[in-house]
């Protein structure tokens, strides 16, 4: 008929999704992981700082297995596994085994910079230009900072540098210098004034991960 009014349809086929034990564990694994850098997050700023990298390793393995999850579902599924694995360990074994290498060196220094130190204690005193050692606050928020100084010389006075200049140094307790390198002759000259001399203990120790001079300030 002329008058009467004609309509087109179009539809398309949709599958009904539906959530797998799959599906599941790879959101659960996904959840597991930003959780941990989340959590670490928090924990650092709110009550200690934790290097939170380290907690996320165990994690890593999650985010492998996912990765073979989603490998497992491509064409040619049995030949990519082979092929990612042989460019990993190509890759990275290498990097790896420096790595190794190189923390094994540093955590040996350490071990034997904490044994040349060991008679620091809490009547002490430390000057240091190395920032990181130091019981510092930001300014912008006042967060109290965490340093490493705080955890390897926790009830000894440590003292930042302000350029060259040696404060006045007090002999009812004994005063080291941990320093980022050699003392400057200023440096030296100021002590000089005030009748003192710097015996050196090592200028290959480690305090964290950071190399260090380290003296100990003697009266003259």
């Amino acid at each position: 008929m002329d008058g009467e009014k004609k309509s087109i349809i179009i539809s398309f086929p949709v599958k009904k999704w539906q959530i797998t034990y799959e599906h599941m564990w790879l959101i659960s694994g996904v959840c597991a992981v930003l959780g941990t850098i989340i959590l670490s997050k928090l924990i650092s700023f709110l009550i200690y700082p934790i290097i939170w990298l380290r907690y996320l390793y165990p994690s890593f393995i999650i985010v492998w297995l996912i990765f073979g999850i989603c490998l497992s579902k491509l064409p040619g599924r049995k030949i990519f596994p082979i092929l990612f694995s042989c460019a990993v360990i190509i890759s990275c074994f290498p990097s790896y085994v420096n790595t190794v290498k190189e923390e094994v060196k540093i955590e040996k220094a350490l071990n034997q910079t904490l044994k040349i130190t060991r008679e620091i204690g809490a009547d002490d005193r430390i000057i240091t230009d190395i920032s990181h050692l130091d019981h510092i606050y930001e300014t912008a928020s006042n967060h109290y900072c965490w340093t490493v100084g705080e955890v390897y010389y926790p009830d000894t006075e440590i003292e930042m540098l302000s350029g060259t200049e040696i404060p006045k140094l007090s002999f009812d307790k004994s005063n080291w210098l941990f320093l980022s390198g050699e003392p400057s002759n200023e440096m030296l000259f100021q002590l000089r004034k005030q009748n003192c001399a710097v015996e050196l203990l090592t200028g290959n120790g480690y305090v964290g991960t950071y190399q260090v001079y380290i003296y100990k300030v003697l009266k003259e």
